[in-house]
Order: structure tokens, then C-alpha cells, then sequence
């Protein structure tokens, strides 16, 4: 515990990555995080899409947690999650919303990171409802 974390490898890996790209000039290296791009509302379900994230989404740690959405009144529930294969698009509901009108992403204090895209580049934290 404390405020050093145990993992160092993935932090590490992340900082040469960069320092490949920037410093080096390395331009096939990819170091760009997927981010939040635009929602759009279905039914009792939100779609969120993602850009900079060329080859998709990453799925192999299962449907995403973090997600949160809400209905007209303005209260998030946690929201089931699935990513659309190949895509970098991420359906979000929950049973309790029946009409959504936003969606926010790890949202909190000390939310772990559970959305990647395929290049083990962390999703930032978001909402859209500003």
C-alpha cells in the first residue's frame, strides 16, 4: 500500500512507448490513448464511440466496468457494458434507465482503469453530460 504502486512494468512500458514516439521519432508506435469521441442515444441504450484508437478497442479483460448512466432525472446507475467486435464503439444500459441522457466513465476517486485500446493505452475518465 501507500502511494507508490506495485505494478511499475505497465507504467514503464507506457513512458518508453512515448519516449519512442516523441524523443526518437518512432512514428509507427501508436501512444495515443482512445478517446472519448460522441454518445448516441438508442432506445434504453447509449453507444459511445471512441477515436484514436485505430484498431479498436481492447476486450480481453471482459465487458468494461466503470460506466455509469443515467435518465432524465439525472441519477447514474452502474451500467452493463459490451464493446462492439472490432469496433471502437462500447454499448452502455442499465435496467434501472429506461430513457438514457448520459453516460460517465470512471468517474470517481481511485477508479482503475478497465477500458484499453488495442494498444494497452488507458481511457480516460469522462462525461457527457457538461
Amino acid at each position: 500500500s501507500g502511494i507508490h504502486p506495485s505494478n511499475k512494468q505497465t507504467p514503464g512500458e507506457r513512458l518508453a512507448m512515448q519516449a519512442l514516439a516523441h524523443t526518437y521519432g518512432h512514428d509507427k508506435v501508436n501512444v495515443q490513448s482512445p478517446r472519448y469521441a460522441s454518445v448516441e442515444f438508442q432506445d434504453t441504450m447509449a453507444i459511445v464511440s471512441f477515436d484514436r484508437s485505430p484498431r479498436g478497442l481492447d476486450a480481453t479483460l471482459g465487458a468494461p466496468s466503470g460506466f455509469e448512466i443515467a435518465g432524465p432525472d439525472s441519477v447514474f446507475y452502474p451500467a452493463k457494458t459490451h464493446i462492439r467486435w472490432n469496433t471502437n464503439l462500447v454499448e452502455v444500459s442499465a435496467p434501472e434507465v429506461k430513457k438514457p441522457v448520459a453516460v460517465r466513465y470512471a468517474f470517481g476517486n481511485c477508479v482503475e482503469a478497465s477500458l484499453f485500446g488495442q494498444n494497452g493505452m488507458p481511457v480516460s475518465s469522462f462525461r457527457t453530460d457538461f
